[in-house]
């Protein structure tokens, strides 16, 4: 079946001639707070989790016998046109979303728009609404619910965030809530989390971060009690940088302890950088750890944690690299990634290369 719809979407590609592929620089906003937590097993994006396996721990890699990602992962290694079906050129791929769909984004008349583009059927379905500000950091997908923000400033010269809710399928988004003045400075991204959402704020006058909630129905937002100075890492997740208080989930209530020198974990897999400047990754439940191999330089989790992106360098040439470490299998990128968090659901090039990317969807891996 994947088979047919691959022609069809060769066939496009073919004709369209593909560009660009989203930025996740945000990440490394979250990823300096010192840890980032996600629910192991679920998928970012909402469609079915990727294939597992009950394979143990990974082995060490050999970078210098990895083959092509491609190769290894063919249904997740896809090629996205310079256009979208509607002509509009310059879009940013964000997110995966359920079904053959991408979360993307592009410029509009005044501010930004975000849009589901569906690679099999060649639609585009606008999900938010006109606005005068632009977008700030990555959108969240949680199931059919897109979660953004928005920023700018008013006619006054004050700083203006907004926090908007939309259904993956289209119709008219929601605002949850308009923050103004001090309130909206650091606010630039936010989850739906059950009836509510999420996002990490200043509080007027603080340096320490704070936890805030609003309803998705009608009401205010306020401060989840007990969260200041903590900062969200993923969804309901949440650390006190420099506190040495492991995650806490401010929803559930639950508290994961964490090891020190980490630099992003979830319940499933962290990852950290030893004092001689080698990384690592181990799961968190126990079991030794596994070095990453020798010249990896940047490290990261991606796809619910499942996955390790990492940066290295072999006999004075660039090998990026997905790592697999559910199944320790490997391969090599088909380009330089940008900067993964462990909610990644798709793994982007730095930049385009002669006109010409690919992304790795990782919800596909493992798929056929």
């Amino acid at each position: 079946m994947r088979g047919e719809k691959g022609a069809r979407m060769d066939a496009r590609e073919h004709r369209w001639r593909l560009r660009l592929c989203a930025g996740l620089a945000v990440l490394a906003t979250i990823g300096s707070l010192g840890v980032a937590a996600w629910l192991a097993g679920r998928s970012p994006s909402g469609r079915p989790p990727a294939v597992q396996t009950s394979d143990p721990a990974p082995r060490p890699l050999d970078l210098s016998a990895l083959p092509p990602a491609r190769q290894i992962w063919p249904a997740a290694v896809r090629t996205l046109p310079a256009h979208l079906p509607d002509g509009q050129a310059g879009y940013t791929v964000q997110a995966a979303l359920p079904g053959d769909r991408y979360l993307v984004s592009y410029p509009g008349a005044t501010g930004t728009v975000l849009a589901a583009f569906d690679t099999e059927r060649a639609t585009v379905t606008v999900l938010s609404t006109p606005t005068a500000y632009l977008l700030a950091g990555v959108p969240t997908v949680a199931g059919d619910r897109v979660t953004w923000v928005v920023a700018g400033t008013d006619a006054g010269g004050r700083p203006v965030a907004e926090i908007w809710v939309g259904s993956t399928a289209g119709g008219a988004p929601v605002r949850v809530a308009r923050l103004t003045g001090a309130d909206a400075g650091g606010v630039h991204r936010a989850w739906t989390v059950g009836d509510r959402v999420l996002w990490t704020g200043y509080p007027a006058g603080a340096d320490r971060p704070a936890v805030y909630q609003a309803p998705l129905g009608t009401g205010t937002a306020t401060a989840v009690p007990g969260a200041a100075g903590y900062a969200l890492a993923l969804e309901a997740w949440a650390v006190a940088p420099g506190s040495g208080t492991g995650l806490w989930n401010v929803v559930t209530g639950v508290r994961l302890p964490v090891p020190g020198g980490v630099r992003s974990c979830t319940p499933g897999w962290c990852v950290a950088q030893r004092p001689d400047g080698r990384f690592e990754v181990w799961r968190l439940d126990g079991g030794p750890a596994v070095p990453a191999p020798a010249g990896t330089t940047a490290l990261s989790l991606a796809g619910g944690g499942r996955f390790a992106v990492g940066a290295a360098t072999v006999a004075g040439r660039p090998v990026p690299y997905l790592w697999d470490l559910s199944s320790g299998r490997a391969g090599v990128l088909p380009f330089a990634a940008d900067p993964a968090g462990p909610d990644t659901s798709v793994i982007c090039p730095l930049s385009a290369l002669q006109g010409l990317v690919e992304i790795v969807d990782l919800a596909l891996v493992g798929r056929t």
